[in-house]
């Protein structure tokens, strides 16, 4: 996954990767996030699990709905790449 996002990241920057419905229906404006953001966030999370000395430990993500639960999750499933 995150060597997709990586690529995608790379390929198409500016690029919808996912719209967060805050409402749930389809035609609520919603927040978009590039593969861009989406990547510069995951990447700044998982600098800072790592600086934490979390690099390759478990970890617990606790956060309400949003754009920046996919970003925190995205990063945790890489976290390998940090150690």
């Amino acid at each position: 996954m995150v060597d997709v996002l990586a690529s995608q990241a790379a390929a198409h920057p500016a690029r919808t990767a996912f719209r967060f419905l805050a409402t749930g229906d389809v035609d609520d404006a919603g927040a978009d996030v590039s593969y861009a953001a989406l990547d510069r966030r995951s990447r700044a999370i998982g600098a800072a699990l790592h600086e934490r000395g979390l690099a390759g430990t478990r970890a617990t993500l606790l956060h309400p709905p949003g754009p920046r639960a996919w970003c925190r999750a995205s990063r945790a499933l890489s976290r390998r790449a940090c150690s």
